[in-house]
């Protein structure tokens, strides 16, 4: 019975809590999905940041091309319309996000283009798997 139960754990995909990454900004976690969207959780200048991920939900071995999305921060900005999460919550501090992985496979780094409001993406922010 524990060689089966060993075995099922050694086949299972990863879970979400195993994404985990360091940035310049501090520790990205992968919190859950929403349907086919991952959602991140990242402090970005200190300020509780979730990026959403558009296509990326449950996708642990396909990560090609460039991943579309948005991020929302927990704080007043200034964007002219506030955008509200898939989990009800309002922000008027938010923007577009393209990600791209470096390999196809979990677990994996990426770089992500962040823009604000409704302008086009121009900052990075890297991360690297956590090890």
């Amino acid at each position: 019975m524990l060689r089966i139960l060993l075995a099922a754990l050694m086949l299972a995909t990863p879970a979400l809590a195993d994404e985990v990454w360091i940035s310049p900004q501090g520790e990205v976690i992968y919190e859950e999905d929403i349907g086919t969207t991952a959602v991140f959780s990242v402090p970005i200048a200190g300020i509780p940041t979730r990026l959403y991920i558009e296509n990326l939900g449950d996708n642990f071995d396909n990560r090609i091309g460039v991943f579309f999305g948005y991020w929302v921060a927990e704080a007043d900005g200034d964007c002219t319309a506030s955008l509200l999460t898939p989990e009800g919550r309002g922000s008027n501090m938010w923007g577009r996000v393209e990600l791209v992985f470096d390999t196809q496979n979990f677990p994996s780094g990426w770089t992500a283009r962040l823009g604000d409001c409704f302008h086009p993406p121009l900052r990075h922010l890297r991360a690297v798997p956590l090890q």
